[in-house]
């Protein structure tokens, strides 16, 4: 934390880019690490839930598409639109 730029005397304490980065990253680790502990997951490395939301890479968390060959919303409308899918 530092002191307001040109030692204004406000008292106001800005937090640097870096600061507020890892604090945000921490909380959201926090919050999503609540939730694993609610059902019941087990993970590696709490520190990855930072950067995913998800937690394995099963059928159920996993990419649809990569499991059931689903395509995308935008997919099927760029389909449609070109007269492909009727």
């Amino acid at each position: 934390m530092a002191i307001a730029p040109g030692g204004d005397p406000s008292g106001k304490i800005y937090l640097n880019k870096r600061a507020i980065r890892r604090y945000h990253r921490q909380r959201i680790i926090s919050r999503r690490y609540e939730r694993v502990v609610r059902g019941a997951w087990f993970v590696k490395s709490p520190g990855r839930l930072g950067k995913t939301n998800t937690v394995c890479s099963c059928w159920m968390c996993g990419n649809p598409r990569k499991y059931f060959g689903l395509v995308t919303r935008q997919e099927i409308l760029a389909d449609e639109a070109q007269g492909k899918i009727s």
